[in-house]
């Protein structure tokens, strides 16, 4: 973990109760929390501290999307950390980080996004998000709505605004090929 990154959740959520509650997600998230070709982004290996204040941040508004945030209304404040420690503990495991990994990044003009999200797509630290098993159409949507601020984090409006659409691609689909195995 970075110096100064948030760590392990303070209240972690129990899993075996969150498989019992993540029901509803499998719809767009899929049964093992591998979205492939399903509308929402993949959960499964997410770290558990990001989908926990990912969540509680649709429950309350500090992230728009009208499908979540109808589903996380629903979400009762104690469920929320077991529903993040379920999909956290399912596998999706991403090519390793290497040499190899960091000079492909730096070709793609991913160089910067491994800090955060490290150059194989999972992330080091407990907050930013896992992006490997993600599609590339949802990474570039996802790019494009920090970089004109549809969604809300200053970090990645600041470097998705500064990207070019098609390097915002690029980092996309390199990050998409760090699938899920």
């Amino acid at each position: 973990t970075r110096p100064g990154a948030p760590g392990p959740p303070a209240n972690p959520g129990n899993a075996a109760a969150g498989r019992g509650k993540a029901g509803p997600c499998s719809g767009c998230h899929g049964a093992a929390g591998v979205s492939k070709d399903l509308p929402g982004p993949t959960l499964a290996g997410q770290n558990e501290t990001y989908l926990a204040e990912a969540l509680k941040a649709y429950r309350t508004g500090r992230r728009s999307d009208p499908m979540m945030a109808a589903v996380a209304a629903g979400v009762k404040d104690g469920d929320t950390e077991d529903i993040a420690a379920y999909f956290a503990g399912l596998e999706c495991g991403g090519a390793r980080n290497t040499a190899e990994r960091a000079a492909a990044a730096r070709k793609a003009g991913a160089s910067v996004c491994t800090n955060c999200h490290g150059a194989n797509g999972i992330s080091a630290n407990h907050i930013a998000p896992n992006l490997a098993g993600q599609s590339k159409d949802y990474l570039a949507s996802a790019l494009k709505s920090y970089a004109d601020g549809a969604r809300s984090h200053a970090v990645m409006y600041v470097l998705a605004n500064a990207t070019s659409d098609a390097d915002l691609e690029k980092i996309a689909a390199y990050y998409a090929r760090a699938t899920c195995k």
